[in-house]
């Protein structure tokens, strides 16, 4: 079997999840060779740009992202990496606030036409948890939103911009499920909790998540077949193996591109800078999100590690 799959056809590759591809990689050195090559030729961002932009337009964009720290997320980032573009309605688009003023006026001078969307409303609290069942430090996560625009062309082509007040990745790790912390930056394509996401589909409950901010939603996740883990088991939690392992009782602290993270790097060069870090934290085994530290820059960079 390995041996087939090392030097099996794209047509045949065309078929399997990335989560499918990654446990592939896996099984050999050669497999996963064919598996980084086939990737390589495959997953483009150029693919999920084409619906919006004209090639030249995708290579602005490119230097849009790369000069602003734009990062594509939500629904968008999810079906690139899923592989399930074809369900794509729009494109998410997350970008820091102060930096945001030349990718609005390119998008209009290329034809989309904008308008700011109604306030996000923010929950005081997780109404599905008494007070008295939330650990101190397991609050509800500020909204680092500033506004959200949404855009739309003449071929009824969307686009939904988030502007952050402060670095895109906070939105993100403020995600209210595990399977909407996904990205792609301008060196790469990003999952934090790969095996559950790709590989089991399963995403859990943040309890002091934001919501909807980047147009993925705990309803949209389960809209598409996915599973939603309320609380965490404590074999879960013991098991070396799992996206959600804590080591002896004690959160582990994650690194955007560390071990844990599955990332596909278009850019292998860029500079090793102060990469954000956060924590899950467990109460009654259900989860909460406490960020540990944010890059001074939106768009700082992150942790280079080799492909796998």
């Amino acid at each position: 079997m390995a041996s087939y799959i090392s030097i099996a056809p794209n047509a045949l590759l065309d078929h399997f999840s990335l989560g499918e591809l990654l446990r592939l990689s896996r099984v050999c050195h050669a497999v996963r060779d064919r598996v980084s090559t086939y990737l390589d030729d495959h997953l483009s961002p150029s693919v999920l740009l084409r619906p919006y932009f004209t090639p030249p337009q995708i290579d602005v964009f490119a230097a849009l992202q790369q000069d602003a720290g734009i990062l594509i997320t939500g629904m968008t980032a999810f079906h690139f990496i899923n592989r399930s573009l074809s369900r794509s309605t729009r494109l998410d688009l997350l970008v820091d606030d102060s930096n945001s003023d030349g990718l609005i006026v390119w998008l209009q001078v290329v034809g989309y036409t904008g308008m700011a969307l109604p306030p996000i409303e923010y929950p005081d609290s997780d109404d599905s948890v008494d007070d008295d069942d939330v650990q101190p430090d397991a609050v509800v996560s500020p909204s680092f939103v500033q506004d959200v625009m949404h855009f739309e062309n003449a071929e009824h082509r969307v686009i939904r911009l988030v502007l952050s007040r402060s670095d895109p990745i906070a939105v993100i790790l403020g995600s209210s499920i595990t399977s909407a912390m996904n990205f792609l930056s301008a060196t790469g394509a990003y999952c934090l909790y790969p095996h559950s996401t790709l590989e089991r589909f399963e995403g859990l409950r943040i309890h002091n998540g934001t919501g909807d901010i980047d147009g993925f939603s705990v309803d949209f996740f389960e809209a598409q077949g996915g599973t939603v883990i309320e609380r965490l088991s404590d074999a879960e939690r013991n098991n070396p193996s799992s996206d959600f392992y804590t080591g002896n009782g004690i959160p582990s602290r994650r690194v955007i591109g560390d071990r844990k993270t599955w990332m596909f790097l278009l850019v292998t060069d860029a500079p090793l800078l102060d990469p954000p870090s956060w924590w899950l934290v467990y109460h009654n085994n259900r989860a909460y999100t406490q960020l540990d530290r944010m890059p001074s820059s939106s768009h700082a960079g992150f942790v280079q590690l080799s492909f796998w």
